[in-house]
This record gives structure tokens, sequence and C-alpha cells, in this order.
């Protein structure tokens, strides 16, 4: 009778707890720590994951951290809302690599490759001239100052040559010459026949195109 009697007030108490557990609500049986009855255990109806917990040796509904989503009975991960831990200490460092090819040559330049100036080549082109040159028109009376820009170390030397599409002659000459500019001074003769023999004429001074180069070696 005291067995029934107990029987009887156990599932009183079994569904009175689940009288009191939510919609929807799970239940849970586990064994007692004795393992000679039996304990429900209500699981709250939230969005997480049946779960047993060790240290109170008890099931639980773990429910889901940031960036974590069940849908469908599939657990999802959503890395950019879960924020960035700490960075961890810096690793021993890894072995030597191959060698890599140098980008680099050591080989003399050629006419068809890339590559470092010989001494032969560094004495040429220091020998090389230095050199500026200009195309230019005189005033009215044939006047040329041509200023050098960066100014020579000393006196160039200089090459004029006139432009003319008529068969007159121009002649020229240096009136002033310095490290920094060169004067010169054009004059055109046209040619006269008389009695059938061309001489030439007398000279006068008229604007004129003329080609100016001063170099220095």
């Amino acid at each position: 009778m005291k067995i029934l009697l107990f029987t009887i007030v156990v599932l009183m108490l079994l569904m009175a707890r689940s009288a009191m557990a939510d919609p929807f609500s799970v239940l849970v049986n586990q064994r007692n720590s004795t393992d000679t009855g039996t304990i429900q255990r209500v699981m709250p109806p939230v969005n997480g994951v049946l779960a047993f917990d060790a240290a109170i040796n008890q099931p639980i509904m773990a429910t889901l951290g940031p960036g974590i989503t069940l849908t469908s009975s599939v657990l999802a991960v959503n890395t950019s809302t879960i924020p960035a831990g700490a960075t961890g200490a810096t690793g021993p460092q890894g072995i030597q690599g191959i060698p890599g090819t140098n980008a680099t040559t050591t080989n003399t330049a050629t006419t068809s490759l890339n590559g470092l100036m010989s001494s032969s080549d560094k004495t040429k082109l220091d020998g090389l001239k230095t050199r500026q040159c200009t195309r230019a028109t005189t005033d009215a009376a044939g006047a040329y100052t041509f200023n050098f820009s960066p100014a020579f170390t000393g006196t160039p030397a200089i090459q004029v040559t006139p432009e003319s599409s008529s068969s007159d002659t121009i002649s020229h000459k240096v009136t002033a010459s310095s490290a920094s500019a060169v004067s010169l001074q054009l004059s055109r003769t046209a040619a006269v026949t008389i009695l059938g023999i061309s001489v030439l004429g007398i000279a006068t001074n008229a604007a004129t195109v003329v080609n100016v180069c001063a170099f220095q070696l």
C-alpha cells in the first residue's frame, strides 16, 4: 500500500511539473545520482542546442552566441559579427627559403641588354661633348646673341649654319664669345650679273634664319 501511494505521489509531482512547463518546452528524463530513480528536467523553448553540463551533471539548453544561427536544424557561423580575439604571441622564425634570382645583373651593359657601365664606357662618356644648339632669326641688322643655359665651364667652340632659300651668299662672323653667350653678325650678298657674268654684289645686313651650336670637349 505504501509503495502504491508513493508511486501515485511521484506521478502527481511529475504531472504538476509538466503542467508548469511553458508551451513547446522540452522534457528530459534523467537518472538520479544513485541510479535508483528518474528526474524530469524541463528545458525552456529557446533557440539553442540541447547539451549536458558536466559541471552540474544536468542537461541544459545551450543558447547560441553572437554570430551563430540555427536555421532548419543547421548551425551557421557569421564570422563578420564575431569580435576578433587578442593577437597571439609571435611564433618561431621559419627556415631559410631558397635564394632568389638577383634582379640586378652584374654583367657589363651591351647595346641590346641592360647592365653595369664599364670603366672604358665611363671614360668615353666623360669625353663626350657638352653641346647646346638653337635655331633662331637674327634682328633686322643681322645680329643675334645666343645665351647659354647653363653656362659652359669655358669658352665653347661655335658652329654657325645660316639658312637661305635664294642664291644669296650669307656670311657670318663671331663678334663676341664667352662661356655664357656668343654674339654673331650675319650679312647677305646677292649675286649680280654683269655682261652675262655673275658676280657678287655689295654685302648687306638683313634678318636671317641661323642654326647655332656651341660645344665644349
